[in-house]
């Protein structure tokens, strides 16, 4: 009976140790999988963030280089711009092109990247400009910047070519200048009466528009 039972703790010792053993290899099977998914998914919550970010620098930097390109704040403060001192600039400031402007929304780009990304040490590519159709304006800025993790095994598994991952952001803003529309506007006019088609055309209009006027002062 006593040799009965040693055999069977014996036996459910074994069973026991054999048990631990496969866990074991299981285990270590498994866990680099949980490990790489763990940190894949850090790291895709991470980029998720960034380009988060990153979308509301560029935005924020679009709206501040409109209000600083048309004279109504100081680019680098924020602040608002006094009218004595957009008088000073005159009404054909315009035709300079200042690249002073660029060079600061570039600088405060890369400076809000600094403080407000995560993953912030990668190269950073910024253009910027400024499309004139003479009727209106539009700001365009794009910022392109590449996404590495210090494992290069996860950055394989996270790129989507060979060119590897990276984040592209840009912005686009209507420049609002009622005054330069206005201006525009006036100047094109002008610009048509030394064109004989078009000066026919003017003509004949305000005769109707004269015969109209006179048609109701007569009732």
């Amino acid at each position: 009976m006593i040799i009965y039972k040693c055999m069977k703790r014996d036996k459910v010792n074994s069973m026991n140790n054999k048990l631990e053993g496969s866990l074991t290899v299981e285990a270590a099977l498994i866990f680099p999988i949980i490990f790489f998914t763990v940190i894949c998914i850090i790291y895709i919550g991470i980029y998720l963030y960034d380009v988060t970010s990153l979308e509301a620098i560029v935005n924020e930097t679009s709206g501040r280089y409109q209000l600083a390109y048309t004279k109504k704040i100081d680019f680098d403060t924020g602040k608002a711009l006094s009218s004595e001192s957009r008088i000073d600039e005159g009404i054909y400031w315009r035709l300079a092109y200042d690249r002073s402007l660029n060079d600061n929304a570039e600088a405060y780009i890369k400076k809000q990247i600094k403080e407000r990304l995560i993953m912030n040490e990668e190269d950073i590519y910024t253009a910027i400009k400024l499309k004139n159709y003479v009727l209106k304006k539009y700001i365009t800025i794009t910022v392109e910047k590449d996404f590495n993790t210090p494992f290069v095994i996860i950055n394989n598994l996270l790129r989507i070519n060979d060119s590897g991952l990276n984040m592209c952001v840009n912005s686009k803003v209507l420049v609002n200048e009622p005054c330069e529309l206005i201006r525009n506007i006036d100047m094109i006019d002008d610009m048509t009466d030394y064109v004989p088609a078009i000066s026919n055309v003017k003509d004949k209009y305000d005769d109707k528009v004269n015969d109209i006027i006179e048609f109701f002062n007569n009732l």
